[in-house]
């Protein structure tokens, strides 16, 4: 069953029927604006009640969000790029400083009925190629 999940208050991840979750964070510590931010985690440890909570009455704001892949049932991650913004590497970590309509792409792609994570950690479709292969890769 599909599912969301807020996390941290700093993000979000999407449970989907295929097997696939979708990790959509930007909060302090992930790779968008807010890296080097103090925010909820932070004051948690350190801070003390009332700026915790302040956390929570406002919400984070970014232009940029850190997107990450996996299979649940193996925790296999996926290879992500951004072909569309012309991506050079496939990166095994969590896609880092990518564009809220960069992150709408990956969440409508990922969530496709037919989307699957390759032995070799890609993302592919049932019926087409699989998704940024590089050629030779199966």
């Amino acid at each position: 069953m599909s599912q969301l999940r807020v996390v941290n208050a700093k993000g979000f991840q999407m449970e989907f029927d295929n097997g696939l979750t979708v990790s959509v964070m930007f909060g302090e510590g992930n790779y968008c604006q807010h890296r080097d931010a103090v925010g909820p985690s932070t004051v948690q440890l350190y801070g003390d009640k009332e700026q915790l909570r302040s956390f929570y009455r406002k919400p984070w704001e970014s232009n940029l969000a850190e997107v990450a892949v996996w299979r649940r049932s193996d925790k296999k991650w996926a290879h992500l790029k951004t072909p569309w913004e012309g991506g050079e590497d496939y990166c095994p970590d969590p896609l880092g400083w990518v564009t809220a309509e960069d992150v709408a792409k990956i969440i409508a792609y990922v969530g496709h009925k037919d989307t699957y994570l390759t032995e070799g950690g890609y993302l592919g479709r049932k019926g087409e190629d699989v998704l940024n292969m590089d050629e030779g890769e199966e």
